[in-house]
């Protein structure tokens, strides 16, 4: 592997990682300790979704040319707004989605990797403070069930990750603390450079 992209939303950001930045951040400290001098692009972006996804994938793919891609996409896509009495993203727009970023990035490189979502502490996510939204553990569940079933179709490797922070490592109840970062990390690599 020559080149790696990480595309999502501010988990892959590494949003509350004071110490070490996120989980792309680890993974990338990792493989350089163990002297892989890999370019790994941390393409994360707040509150993203995969409809915005979408719209600047080609864009930040195309200049890089990575022979592998992971996408960690589908939180804010679940995200439910009590006004409207719908979810960010509405599922069958959601599995569209998908399919269509997982269409262009195979045509771009072999090795394409669907992370599974964490899921979410509901005592603190309903609703989840300055969002205006609510985050809920089933909705969170459905979205992730759709990642998986997607991602089999499409010949993508789906990384299971619902559940594998605790509850206690979620700064906000929905974001990892970096002990919860470094989990992620661990499961990555393990799964990607296995």
């Amino acid at each position: 592997m020559e080149s790696l992209c990480i595309l999502g939303d501010s988990i892959v950001n590494g949003f509350i990682d004071v110490e070490k930045g996120g989980w792309v951040s680890r993974l990338r400290a990792a493989r350089f300790a163990q002297h892989y001098d890999l370019p790994v692009y941390e393409l994360g972006i707040p509150s993203e979704t995969t409809t915005s996804l979408l719209l600047r994938f080609d864009t930040d793919i195309g200049p890089r040319a990575p022979d592998c891609i992971i996408f960690a996409i589908g939180t804010n896509d679940s995200k439910y707004h009590p006004k409207l009495l719908a979810p960010e993203t509405p599922p069958m727009a959601f599995e569209g989605n998908l399919r269509t970023l997982f269409e262009k990035a195979l045509t771009i490189c072999p090795q394409v990797f669907a992370l599974g979502l964490l899921g979410c502490d509901e005592t603190r996510t309903v609703p989840l403070p300055g969002a205006m939204a609510s985050y809920y553990a089933e909705h969170m569940g459905e979205y992730n069930a759709q990642i998986e079933l997607v991602a089999a179709q499409k010949g993508v490797t789906f990384i299971p990750m619902l559940h594998l922070v605790p509850a206690n490592h979620l700064h906000d109840g929905l974001h990892p603390d970096g002990e919860g970062h470094q989990l992620i990390a661990e499961r990555v690599s393990k799964a990607v450079f296995s």
